[in-house]
């Protein structure tokens, strides 16, 4: 047989995911809090009683799951892939394209292709999302140890 499969350090996957999360769930508030405000207002108006969110502490809840989420399965991507490819910078941005290519691009893709936002915002979370989710996954497989 070849060699043993190295087990997944669970509690260095929670540090690390918990810190990739933070770093998606601060980058997505600057992006659409403040880059990206005016973009989410104008569509918001558009939209008018077509949409209906949340209160905003429910819609800060969730999204903060979300990013939570993404931040522990980007940091176990890394720690599967690791023994495979090796532990290092490579290895993390890959595992953060891996993310994103299974996230972010098909949901963007989907409301692109269903017309729900506007280009504007489609894109920008296309180049904010890509680069906040290498980023924190980066950071998250920098904390994680076997």
């Amino acid at each position: 047989m070849g060699k043993a499969i190295a087990r997944i350090n669970v509690s260095r996957v929670i540090i690390g995911g918990f810190a990739a999360g933070l770093i998606l769930f601060v980058a997505a508030a600057i992006v659409n809090a403040e880059l990206y405000k005016n973009h989410w207002e104008n569509w918001k108006d558009m939209m008018g009683s077509h949409i209906h969110p949340p209160a905003m502490g429910m819609s800060m809840a969730l999204w903060f799951a979300l990013n939570m989420l993404l931040g522990f399965v980007g940091v176990t991507i890394y720690a599967s892939i690791r023994p495979r490819f090796g532990a290092g910078p490579k290895t993390a941005l890959f595992a953060g394209l891996l993310l994103w290519l299974s996230s972010n691009a098909p949901s963007l893709l989907d409301r692109k292709a269903l017309g729900i936002l506007p280009e504007s915002i489609v894109n920008g979370q296309f180049v904010a999302g890509f680069a906040a989710i290498l980023v924190a996954v980066f950071t998250g497989a920098w904390l994680y140890k076997e």
